[in-house]
């Protein structure tokens, strides 16, 4: 089936699935008055992983869902998530649904069921995920992987683990293959996989892959829901405990198949990231950094609490309460990270710096408000005045702070992105046709060398009637640097238009204001850009158009031909030639055209050229 059909579906699932979980937030303050703190606690950290799991999952399936790899990821935290949804929410606690659950016994076994099946989605598509990530293993890589010798490599303790693990299932008469040399051949027990092994391994990669796993993992639930339904059409009579039973075991059989198979899939991604070539294993590394997280978590976890066992004391409540919550939203940290910051799975998915400081605003609108609360509180208990007095105080002391703590995360934010974000992940990204207009102020060093309030003055208003040029031709102005704009459009006509605007107004202004007069000069392309996360572009057409606008003279527009014949209908506009140029730095000559307007053609005056 394709994912077009089921995604809806599942996003449906997913969003009913958060909803009893943000109902989880109604019950701290029962738990915080009952003194429950690590009740409040646990319950806080993993509704946040609950959560966090939906956008990663909302964000794979809907943006990213052409890759396979992220498109099993997806499913799998969606399924989780909606696995979870009901138990973390403990539906028999909501005043209505609690009260139709204990009337009716057989509602309890369809959300038992459903959980159990999604349960066995989450771990088959987390075990398809392993074999696609970062690239689909085939055969070839397994065997690559299984002959290479034994080493002690950054993730060779895990392989010894693995052994001794399993060598202790075998002493305990659970007979497991084991690596070992085949019989009667060469010895092989320097490789990482003995032959047989490698046979067996690449035939389960080839089931994972295939259709038929699909059929394997949806079946046991969709049989599961049908007995359970059937259950509850015969509830009350004999055969009802022998449906219900018949239910748990149709799903729960292959479920536990499918968690063992999970857990061993890992292999799968060790397997990918030692064949991997430097740019897939940096791909990768979050992923592998974040599971390595969860198992020093578990190691640290154990000796404490066997610590608190030999001394005879039981653990506080807050160890426990943390600790699973803990290692969930680790490894989804390091997840988002990975598709988020790392771009691991699709460069579309890296969030750009505008939206993360949009994000960071509203982040600290909540904490601005929150705080001055309960500041009011303390000032108002303090000093014996009125609650209403109280908040004006906060309010004044947290605005003189604000933008200290402001511009402080905003450098943070900047130094975090620095060093999350690929080198190589401007290269990676998809290229889009864009109008690129280069505009400048002829003679701005010599006004400000005269005059340099003149010159800061004329700058502002050209920034200004910028933006305001942008806006009105559904434009964006991607950044200005000193007297000069760069502006992105998506046709060559909107370009040609804001130019003429962003001319006339800015002459007009200037008058207005009794600035030296003086002209703009610019230049239009059109051709791929690069987008980088900040919202600047980068491209062989913003060098172009650069080179155009810096050959312009004063109050002229220079297009390139390729501009030109993307302007499907130029309007008013009609365009000389000036033949063949090179430019510095441009392999290839361009042929350049004046782009003049005939305001009053209808009267006969001249055409002038405007820019």
């Amino acid at each position: 089936m394709s994912y077009r059909v089921w995604r809806p579906a599942l996003t449906v699932l997913l969003g009913i699935a958060c909803v009893p979980i943000a109902l989880n937030f109604g019950r701290l303050e029962r738990l915080w008055v009952g003194q429950q703190y690590s009740a409040v606690v646990g319950l806080v950290l993993l509704d946040v992983a609950a959560f966090m799991a939906a956008g990663l999952a909302l964000a794979l399936l809907w943006r990213a869902a052409h890759r396979p790899d992220a498109r099993a990821l997806g499913v799998s935290l969606a399924a989780s998530v909606i696995m979870f949804g009901p138990i973390l929410a403990n539906l028999r606690g909501v005043p209505v649904l609690g009260d139709m659950i204990e009337a009716n016994r057989w509602i309890a076994d369809v959300i038992d069921v459903a959980a159990l099946g999604f349960a066995s989605i989450a771990a088959a598509a987390f075990a398809r995920f392993c074999t696609l990530f970062p690239r689909a293993l085939t055969a070839s890589d397994i065997a690559a992987y299984g002959s290479m010798r034994r080493s002690r490599d950054s993730l060779a303790w895990m392989d010894d683990i693995e052994r001794w693990t399993l060598g202790l299932v075998n002493r305990l008469a659970v007979r497991l293959p084991l690596r070992r040399g085949v019989a009667g051949g060469p010895d092989t027990s320097h490789q990482l996989m003995s032959p047989a092994k490698q046979k067996e391994t690449t035939e389960i990669l080839h089931f994972i892959q295939g259709r038929g796993f699909e059929i394997f993992a949806a079946a046991p639930f969709l049989l599961g829901l049908v007995l359970v339904l059937a259950h509850a059409a015969v509830y009350g009579s004999p055969a009802a405990p022998t449906v219900r039973s018949a239910a748990y075991l149709a799903v729960g059989l292959p479920g536990i198949l499918l968690l063992i198979l999970a857990v061993s899939s890992t292999q799968f991604l060790r397997a990918g990231y030692t064949v991997a070539n430097a740019a897939d294993r940096q791909r990768m590394l979050w992923l592998v950094e974040g599971c390595l997280a969860v198992i020093w978590f578990g190691f640290l976890f154990m000796p404490v609490s066997l610590g608190f066992d030999i001394a005879g004391r039981e653990p506080p409540d807050m160890l426990y309460a943390i600790m699973f919550p803990a290692l969930l939203l680790t490894i989804l940290t390091c997840l988002a990270i990975a598709v988020f910051g790392k771009g691991a799975l699709d460069s579309s998915l890296v969030i750009r710096r505008t939206a993360l400081y949009g994000l960071l605003g509203g982040v600290l609108f909540v904490i601005f408000a929150v705080v001055e609360n309960v500041a009011a509180d303390l000032v108002a208990l303090r000093f014996g005045i009125s609650q209403h007095i109280g908040s004006w105080v906060a309010a004044g002391v947290l605005a003189l702070l604000a933008r200290p703590a402001h511009n402080w995360l905003q450098r943070r934010t900047n130094h975090a992105l620095d060093r999350v974000l690929p080198p190589d992940l401007l290269a990676s990204e998809p290229r889009a046709d864009a109008a690129i207009l280069f505009a400048d102020i002829v003679g701005f060093t010599l006004i400000s060398a005269e005059n340099e309030d003149d010159g800061i003055t004329l700058g502002s208003v050209f920034r200004r009637n910028a933006q305001r040029v942008a806006n009105s031709h559904r434009g964006r102005l991607v950044k200005t640097f000193g007297d000069g704009v760069l502006f992105e459009f998506a046709t060559s006509a909107a370009a040609f238009d804001a130019a003429v605007d962003l001319r006339e107004s800015f002459l007009q202004a200037s008058g207005l204001l009794g600035l030296p007069q003086t002209e703009i000069r610019a230049g239009v392309h059109f051709g791929a850009v690069a987008r980088a996360p900040d919202g600047d572009i980068f491209g062989d057409a913003v060098n172009l158009a650069a080179r155009l606008q810096s050959s312009a003279s004063p109050g002229e527009l220079i297009a390139s031909d390729v501009a030109v014949a993307r302007a499907h209908a130029p309007g008013r506009f009609r365009f000389e030639s000036l033949g063949t140029r090179t430019f510095r730095n441009v392999t290839v000559p361009v042929e350049c055209l004046r782009a003049m307007t005939d305001e009053g053609a209808a009267a006969g005056a001249a055409v002038q050229p405007q820019v």
